[in-house]
């Protein structure tokens, strides 16, 4: 963990140019759980592997993969050059599927 706050963990790419992160946070009011404060250019649904519908969100270049309860999200965040995201969609896809909570609720 080598976040600021330890909510979460960057992902090593090998690349000094791509900033991937996974972090959690308990959801606390009455907010947007699936983009609070990110104003998307464009969302999408995104299933998980164990059958969770969350969503996908692109701004501004950047993009989320948010995987949320009624009490906790999840959000893998990515800050790419376009193509090094183009080249390495199937395993951003792979790691953002791989999100899953053990104790749900």
């Amino acid at each position: 963990d080598k976040s600021n706050n330890g909510d979460g963990f960057y992902i090593e790419t090998g690349n000094v140019n791509v900033d991937m992160r996974v972090y959690g946070e308990t959801i606390t009011g009455i907010e947007d759980i699936d983009n609070a404060g990110i104003k998307c250019d464009g969302v999408s649904e995104f299933v998980f592997s164990d059958g969770t519908k969350g969503s996908k969100c692109s701004d501004s270049g950047l993009l989320y993969f948010f995987y949320t309860n009624k009490k906790k999200k999840i959000t893998l965040y990515l800050s790419a050059p376009p193509e090094w995201r183009k080249e390495n969609l199937s395993v951003i896809n792979h790691i953002a599927e791989s999100i899953s909570m053990k104790n749900p609720a």
